[in-house]
């Protein structure tokens, strides 16, 4: 075995060596697969449990905000209905607190004033229709927060967003005519009642009309 140790040349001694070297690497890398795999396996695994467990989180966190989302929006109709219904109020007070500082009036008189109330309320309510029907819950409470006793904002508001189909003016007119006369202290005109009679017509009656036509159209064809 000595004589074949000697025997070797340089380059024959070089590539033994090489070839040793490659061989120890070799079973160096299977005797650390032999010894680590079962702790590679088990990393996959944690880092496959902790990826479920992240996924169902997400889960869970989504659906915990969409139910927030659904009671906002709820809590929004509530409030958009609830301002709907002071501004009704706060509109009948005020009517009522302006008629007891009227001047005494004639039998004919009273009744020429209440025409005149009946026919702006009901020009009154369309607007608060127009208001209320908008689908958007925001636009809605955006609308319903304007200062009923500031009406005409109201009315530039619903202009402003396309809401009233060029009859913003017509409302103008009558709420110029109510103005005149809202604080009991001036007897309407006959002219002045005829005007806001026609308004009512034009604005209130015909818009119920075409709703109520709107409707039976939509429900015949569903």
């Amino acid at each position: 075995m000595e004589t074949f140790w000697y025997a070797l040349t340089e380059a024959q001694a070089l590539l033994l060596s090489g070839f040793l070297t490659v061989f120890a690497a070799v079973v160096g890398v299977l005797i650390g697969w032999w010894f680590f795999r079962g702790e590679v396996n088990s990393l996959q695994k944690a880092v496959g449990d902790a990826k479920k467990i992240v996924e169902n989180h997400k889960s869970e966190v989504e659906s915990a905000l969409a139910n927030i989302r659904n009671g906002l929006e709820n809590l929004d109709e509530q409030f958009v209905s609830a301002l709907e219904g002071i501004n009704q109020l706060r509109n009948g007070f005020v009517e009522a607190a302006e008629a007891t500082n009227g001047a005494k009036e004639t039998d004919n008189q009273t009744n020429t004033r209440e025409e005149l109330k009946n026919d702006w309320r009901a020009i009154q309510n369309q607007i608060e229709h127009i208001a209320a029907s908008v689908s958007d819950g925001r636009t809605r409470a955006k609308y319903a927060r304007i200062d009923r006793r500031r009406f005409g904002d109201l009315i530039e508001a619903l202009d402003r967003d396309g809401q009233l189909q060029n009859t913003a003016q017509d409302y103008v007119a009558a709420l110029d005519i109510w103005m005149k006369y809202k604080n009991g202290r001036k007897v309407p005109t006959a002219s002045d009642c005829t005007a806001m009679a026609e308004l009512k017509r034009k604005l209130a009656e015909n818009e119920s009309e075409r709703t109520s036509r709107t409707a039976f159209e939509l429900a015949r064809h569903n």
